[in-house]
């Protein structure tokens, strides 16, 4: 019985080291990939589900988009943008790292560390929060 635990265990080892490579190259791509995508103009309406989403958000007021980013938890750093959260931790919209970055009239979020693979709604809404507007 522990021959076989042993044999088994070495199986799922091999296969590990056989497919970590696989899986760090595929993440590096989507990283540079997410980088390089431009930001795409908000839908109109609640996406059912959006692949490595970047919003930009036109017709908006500065000071009032500041305010609410402040509202929000968002800091200012020195090149101008606006963050929140860690890179690494939850994958809540509440706490992963975001980037706002604020023009006269308009705005850009999208990811401020790793890119988001997907998003089902939640950084939608948080987008419309920060330009003041109502689902």
């Amino acid at each position: 019985m522990t021959d076989l635990a042993y044999y088994v265990g070495v199986a799922v080892l091999q296969a590990l080291l056989y497919c970590m490579p696989i899986v760090i190259f595929i993440c590096v791509v989507m990283y540079f990939y997410y980088q390089r995508r431009p930001y795409k103009k908000i839908p109109a309406r609640k996406p059912f589900i959006a692949f490595l989403p970047k919003y930009r958000v036109e017709g908006i007021e500065a000071d009032n988009v500041k305010a609410n980013l402040d509202k929000l938890g968002f800091k200012k750093i020195e090149d101008g943008t606006y963050v929140r959260g860690k890179i690494f931790g939850e994958f809540s919209i509440k706490y992963i790292k975001l980037k706002v970055i604020l023009s006269d009239n308009y705005f850009q979020i999208g990811a401020g560390g790793s890119p988001i693979a997907f998003d089902t709604g939640d950084l939608w809404k948080l987008a419309n929060s920060i330009a003041g507007r109502d689902e």
